[in-house]
């Protein structure tokens, strides 16, 4: 008995302290009330260590464009960890719902916005308690390709907006793909899908790095307009979605293509792999060459082919793509095995040819930028000089990456190339290995960048 007493008392402290909490939570939070009866009410969640002061800027700029109509509960979670107000998300909102029917706000739609870590905890009470879902900077994971649960856009019980900074350095637009797959054209209409173009992460808020960014070493990409006209977009966008109007529509649509275009650019990845070998034996003369490129679908296959020469003269080449890690790129690099312009000319097939200077990764990257460009490069892209491993160095090569960094406005590309000579094992002479950009790294870099 004295043990059941103990048990009730600590689930009502437990029960007690939680509601606690969460009523601090919305006590603290800051309400922007506009009008006594308002059209729309919002309640906001914000990106994780920003205040909610920092979103006060694109609500009165929504408020402005709907004629005072709107009202804000952008909540503060700072007492909180990730986790806590993760799980206890339902919860918040239904506090925060009732919150605002105690101040006798009673509109007639109700939607959830969220930024960054904050959309995500606002997807599943949104799906339950609103009218629709604003998520900035965030997606649903409807193909499960990030870390946290996936949640398919298509079958989302409610209208929802995504949108997305095209130089967002923390989220990439690129992650639009999977929820672009996950729909159909037509569910764009309630579920439109927005690349915002030249904003950032953090110009869905106020523009200022949080601590937790600086801990997690999260850097933004610049953005070439003011925080003022950031505001004036996201809000045109937001404004569009509660009123069901059709300009949403035609950004989605703009979006879409913008991901067809860069889907689509990787079709001519195999043409790309042969002018490449094609370069780097560099005839003198226009000459036509019999290349065969093996595209490799697993890092280990790609890791145990070899390039070569066979008794036809058929130069067989092989490539891979691989993720980089350390460029805060989405788009995967070109890791390609050749033979090196020694091998060729000393082959019986290729004793006739006459040829230039040996071509560098460098150069070949700058031919790269040059065809994506439209042979229009900025003139601020370094490409710097190869860092050359040499024959029984693979290992290194393998573990490298190619550098793309962005200093100073300058933007500095560099190559890790491993060149095997005559004179070494025969299964590994005569050969050179490159990582290099891709057609997609080049949309992205061009979009981010320029």
């Amino acid at each position: 008995m004295r043990l059941l007493i103990l048990l009730t008392c600590f689930i009502l402290i437990q029960s007690f302290n939680k509601n606690y909490y969460i009523n601090r939570l919305i006590n603290k939070s800051l309400f922007i009330k506009n009008t006594i009866k308002p059209k729309y009410s919002f309640i906001f969640f914000p990106g994780f260590g920003i205040k909610p002061e920092s979103y006060k800027s694109l609500c009165n700029m929504i408020n402005i464009k709907t004629n005072n109509q709107t009202n804000f509960l952008i909540l503060d979670y700072k007492y909180m960890s990730p986790l806590e107000f993760n799980y206890k998300s339902n919860e918040i909102s239904l506090n925060a719902i009732n919150f605002l029917k105690l101040n006798n706000i009673i509109s007639k739609k109700i939607y959830f916005i969220g930024h960054s870590a904050g959309a995500y905890y606002a997807i599943n009470p949104a799906e339950k308690y609103a009218d629709g879902l604003i998520q900035l900077g965030c997606v649903l994971n409807s193909r499960g390709q990030l870390f946290w649960d996936k949640k398919s856009l298509k079958q989302y019980k409610k209208p929802v907006l995504t949108l997305l900074g095209e130089k967002d350095g923390y989220l990439s637009y690129l992650n639009s793909i999977q929820e672009f797959q996950d729909i159909t054209i037509e569910d764009l209409h309630i579920k439109p899908i927005i690349i915002e173009k030249d904003i950032n992460h953090l110009q869905m808020a106020d523009n200022i790095p949080t601590l937790y960014s600086k801990i997690l070493k999260k850097n933004d990409f610049d953005s070439p307009i003011s925080l003022t006209m950031a505001h004036n977009k996201l809000s045109d966008s937001i404004i569009s979605f509660i009123k069901n109007d059709t300009s949403n529509y035609i950004k989605s649509y703009n979006s879409y293509n913008k991901i067809n275009n860069y889907l689509n650019i990787n079709n001519k990845i195999d043409n790309l792999c042969k002018k490449i070998q094609y370069k780097v034996l560099n005839p003198i003369d226009d000459i036509k060459i019999n290349i065969e490129n093996t595209f490799h679908n697993s890092l280990n296959d790609f890791i145990f082919s070899k390039p070569k020469i066979d008794n036809n003269g058929i130069i067989s080449i092989q490539s891979y793509l691989s993720k980089t890690y350390r460029n805060n790129l989405n788009s995967k690099s070109l890791c390609i095995k050749l033979k090196n312009q020694e091998s060729i000319i000393n082959n019986n097939y290729y004793l006739y040819i006459l040829i230039n200077n040996k071509i560098s990764a460098k150069e070949i990257n700058k031919y790269i930028i040059n065809e994506y460009f439209e042979d229009k490069c900025p003139i601020n892209i370094i490409f710097e000089e190869d860092l050359l491993y040499e024959n029984t160095a693979s290992i290194k090569w393998l573990l490298s990456e190619i550098s793309i960094k962005y200093k100073d406005d300058k933007l500095y590309i560099k190559s890790p190339v491993l060149y095997t000579k005559e004179n070494t094992i025969p299964r590994y002479s005569g050969m050179i290995y490159m990582k290099l950009l891709t057609p997609q790294m080049v949309q992205e870099i061009k979009s981010i960048f320029y």
